[in-house]
């Protein structure tokens, strides 16, 4: 409460006491504060939240006014950022800095002389959360080391400190081994770790997707590689056992040992022929897939494996070793026969030349020799078995499998239609069946209106 002071008193007929009244400096200008003008600290919260800023201050001329410590609030941004106060300026500044800005010169304390004060509040993101303005952390680098791999890693990233930052998805690449196998990006590891890894390994990198922030780091590609060059790291894949067995013509198991299993992925697989053993006594001439079809072909290729399966690898007997051929051979027997099973009369011997084990024997029933004229081929049949109907083109194909064999071409006569035409009638067609080898070739008619015929022909009467 402020009380009137006086300056002067009157003198009468007594002695008259007067009394010193006292007030506070607190500014330390000599001046009562009771008695000086007082001026306004306002603090402008510049786009965050009303009324969250400290309250006006009423304050007396001074300098080096301490600014309020009480930090206003801000809405998150459109897309959930955190917005955080940095501090006061005595110029407004719209500005929400972000980690990689330069902050302005923040002020704690102003001079207040003889009119009303404004500061404003400065606003900064917090995107790691922690609750101090982005701006006014250290940062720290991240650093992928590709490991061996090309330099077309990520860059360098400056983050800050944070919990669970995730590491950049870009996939650096490798050169091919000098043996031309791929190799392909698994991840990345904390600590360096400079082995190729296989198909074969059963256990694999400790890879990370994200790490905590506290200083800088470095992280380092690892490597895997892609023989089925589906792009993805060979380990880790879906594997298939391909079991390779060792056979004789009757399937039964030969060699030591009988197996042999590889661990393939999906995707085509062929065996390497350094891998195909060498069994005394015997050749491989053919291949299967279970109980597949013979391929008589000494590479084995797979076009897609896609589940473990069982080939067989088939070894024909060598039963002369020693001759160092390393093949068998079997004796083809070829006849020419007539449909009753007799023989029809060619120009070379029945007997023609030797095959390997395995080969495909491929000659036609008109192959080296001469047909006589007049029949037509049928079929052939393999050691007196079925008839095999002939194609459009007559070149059979027959595969060696083990032991001599007999293939027999079968013929029969051949037929034609022979139009008999009489004066004043129709036509009449006669069918005739067993021509002599020099083909038609019968006695023509000498008589006009007349025909004659050989014997083995017959004529019908007229209509």
């Amino acid at each position: 409460m402020k009380r009137m002071t006086i300056t002067e008193v009157d003198i009468v007929n007594a002695d008259v006491t007067v009394y010193a009244v006292w007030g506070l400096d607190t500014n330390g200008n000599g001046d009562p504060d009771v008695l000086e003008t007082k001026y306004d600290v306002i603090y402008d919260v510049n786009g965050g939240n009303a009324l969250s800023g400290p309250a006006t201050a009423r304050v007396l001329p001074q300098n080096d006014y301490t600014l309020s410590l009480t930090g206003p609030t801000h809405a998150d941004t459109a897309g959930g950022d955190k917005v955080v106060f940095i501090g006061w300026t005595d110029t407004k500044d719209e500005t929400i800095y972000e980690k990689d800005d330069t902050a302005p010169a923040m002020i704690t304390e102003v001079d207040i002389v003889n009119a009303d004060v404004t500061v404003y509040a400065v606003w900064g993101l917090d995107t790691n959360g922690n609750g101090d303005p982005d701006v006014l952390e250290t940062k720290y680098d991240v650093i992928y080391d590709v490991n061996g791999g090309n330099a077309d890693g990520p860059a360098t990233a400056n983050v800050l400190p944070q919990d669970d930052y995730t590491l950049s998805l870009t996939r650096p690449t490798h050169a091919d081994t000098a043996g031309g196998d791929k190799v392909v990006f698994i991840g990345w590891t904390e600590t360096p770790d400079t082995k190729i890894y296989s198909k074969d390994d059963t256990a694999g990198p400790v890879t990370v997707t994200k790490i905590d922030i506290d200083g800088n780091e470095t992280v380092y590609a690892v490597w895997a590689y892609d023989e089925n060059g589906n792009g993805d790291p060979d380990f880790g894949e879906e594997k298939y056992d391909i079991t390779v067995h060792y056979v004789d013509r009757d399937g039964q198991p030969i060699g030591t040992p009988t197996t042999e299993i590889y661990t393939v992925l999906s995707g085509a697989w062929t065996l390497p022929s350094a891998e195909i053993p060498s069994i005394p006594n015997y050749v491989f001439r053919s291949w299967k897939v279970g109980s597949g079809p013979l391929t008589v072909n000494t590479t084995v290729t797979l076009g897609n494996v896609t589940a473990d399966m069982d080939v067989y690898l088939v070894y024909g007997k060598d039963n002369s070793p020693g001759a160092g051929d390393g093949i068998e051979d079997f004796r083809v027997v070829r006849n020419w026969t007539k449909a009753d099973g007799t023989a029809l009369d060619v120009s070379l011997p029945s007997v023609s030349g030797s095959w390997n084990v395995g080969d495909y024997f491929t000659k036609g029933p008109a192959e080296d020799v001469t047909i006589p004229a007049g029949w037509t081929y049928q079929g052939y049949k393999v050691n007196g078995g079925a008839l095999v109907a002939a194609p459009a083109t007559p070149n059979e194909a027959v595969t060696v499998e083990k032991g001599d064999f007999t293939v027999t071409y079968v013929y029969a006569r051949t037929t034609y239609n022979i139009t008999v035409h009489y004066a004043g009638r129709d036509a009449v067609s006669l069918q005739a069946s067993a021509l002599t080898q020099a083909g038609l070739d019968f006695p023509r008619c000498r008589t006009p209106g007349r025909a004659h015929l050989s014997p083995t022909m017959v004529m019908p009467s007229p209509p």
